[in-house]
């Protein structure tokens, strides 16, 4: 089994056992909705289609097993297409209409920071993951009873170990993120980085998701004379179908994106991405 489906398995028995099993008896199944980003960026889908493998396979074993106390689990799982806006609007649905009694989702951390005060707010449990912004258990630690939970690291381990490698290898750096949460909270978290280091960026670009062009962000990286370009952005396809183009190919060091098929599949072998890794 692979680690992402794994991950699908430990995060719904986590959540059965912490709410199934206070779940009303005269219930005649327990209701748990996901929301995900099965359609949008092919990062996020390779990623959200992974989890959700292992979502199922994790239901299908429990159930098999006599769920909890007799009572099976359904899933209602709702595409949030990648868009904050889509990610609300199903967050509200399950928890209003679909009455859940947990959530789990989603792939992409500006949907959940979008919509996780829902949870908060009506007390339905959320575990968030893969998505791996710091803040998303962070907002809520201080409260009486924190409904926010993840399956996955934090931001923070990610940005330091990726920064840690980047400075050793060039000082000429430059990063593109997306405008979504997760690019801009990675954007202040990377740039205190650097400080940190005793760094600055060459340059630095927004990319807007969905915008299916990079060539400017990257025309202007390039000219700022970049050797290292960090990428903090959901369409990262469109980041390495740009290089050939600009014929300006820089290592690309980067986050969980960079790792999927589809993005390889997409891209080919003139994408080469480094994992950050002791030497």
């Amino acid at each position: 089994m692979s680690g992402r489906k794994m991950m699908g398995v430990t995060v719904v028995l986590a959540l059965i056992f912490l709410f199934g099993l206070g779940f009303q008896a005269f219930a005649t199944e327990i209701r748990i909705g996901v929301a995900m980003g099965l359609s949008g960026p092919p990062a996020i889908v390779d990623f959200a289609e992974a989890a959700m493998q292992g979502i199922k396979m994790a239901v299908k074993e429990y159930n098999t097993n006599g769920g909890c106390k007799g009572q099976p689990v359904k899933l209602l799982v709702y595409d949030d297409e990648s868009n904050p806006k889509r990610a609300v609007e199903i967050a509200t649905r399950l928890i209003t209409h679909d009455k859940v009694v947990a959530m789990m989702g989603t792939v992409n951390s500006g949907n959940v920071l979008a919509f996780m005060h829902l949870n908060q707010q009506h007390r339905i449990p959320l575990m968030a993951g893969p998505s791996i912004a710091s803040p998303i258990t962070d907002r809520y630690q201080k409260e009486a009873k924190n409904y926010i939970f993840r399956g996955s690291m934090r931001e923070e381990y990610q940005i330091n170990a990726i920064l840690d490698y980047a400075v050793k290898k060039s000082k000429k750096i430059a990063l593109i993120h997306s405008t979504t949460g997760y690019g801009m909270f990675a954007r202040e978290e990377l740039v205190k980085g650097m400080k940190a280091r005793g760094r600055e960026f060459l340059a630095i670009e927004a990319l807007t998701v969905g915008g299916g062009d990079s060539t400017s962000p990257m025309l202007k990286i390039k000219n700022a004379g970049s050797e290292v370009v960090l990428v903090f952005a959901e369409d990262t396809d469109i980041i390495g179908k740009v290089r050939s183009k600009l014929n300006y190919h820089p290592l690309i060091i980067g986050n969980w994106g960079l790792s999927g098929y589809k993005t390889f599949n997409l891209v080919g072998k003139p994408l080469i991405c480094r994992i950050p890794r002791k030497e």
